[in-house]
């Protein structure tokens, strides 16, 4: 098939002047899928579903890895700051495809990373102190504020994105 199909395309493209890199391209069946600018492609079971690559969320929770490692020392504030970015970046390009499940499974795999951050801060005091201090209020249990003095009596607080929050708005 792939030698059939090849000489096809790459006699189409070279009509209007586009060619085919031999290096990048590569013909695969829509069964077993591929990945195509950060989303995988994949007919299961005779449905075609888009989602986000392995790639693409490896590189989110590096991301995320590597600006909590640079910010041991920064205040929530300043992290939260620095991480929403990058979560509302990677999370929206992919938010019109079948992407819910992916993005709640990101933010379970960001949590322990924000534990670990959050429990290196203060190492002498115990797990409750830091869900406390850290991780409020308690009955939701995985949000990450942080509040700031603005002024007189005004405070600011301000949370972290959560991937699983994005809406999926579906092309029409």
């Amino acid at each position: 098939q792939e030698q059939i199909v090849q000489p096809l395309l790459a006699n189409f493209l070279q009509e209007r002047g586009l060619r085919l890199s031999p290096n990048k391209t590569k013909i695969s069946h829509i069964d077993q899928g591929f990945d195509f600018l950060g989303q995988h492609i994949k007919k299961y079971s005779g449905k075609l579903l888009i989602k986000p690559s392995k790639g693409s969320c490896q590189r989110l929770l590096e991301k995320v890895k590597s600006t909590l490692k640079s910010n041991q020392t920064a205040s929530q504030w300043n992290v939260i700051k620095r991480l929403n970015p990058l979560i509302r970046g990677w999370s929206y390009y992919p938010h019109h495809v079948s992407a819910k499940e992916t993005f709640l499974q990101m933010d379970y795999k960001i949590n322990p990373k924000l534990w670990k951050w959050a429990r290196r801060r203060p190492p002498s005091m115990g797990a409750k102190w830091i869900k406390r201090q850290y991780f409020f209020p308690p009955e939701q249990w995985g949000h990450f504020p942080a509040s700031q003095k603005e002024g007189l009596d005004q405070t600011e607080t301000i949370h972290l994105l959560r991937a699983g929050q994005t809406p999926i708005q579906r092309h029409r």
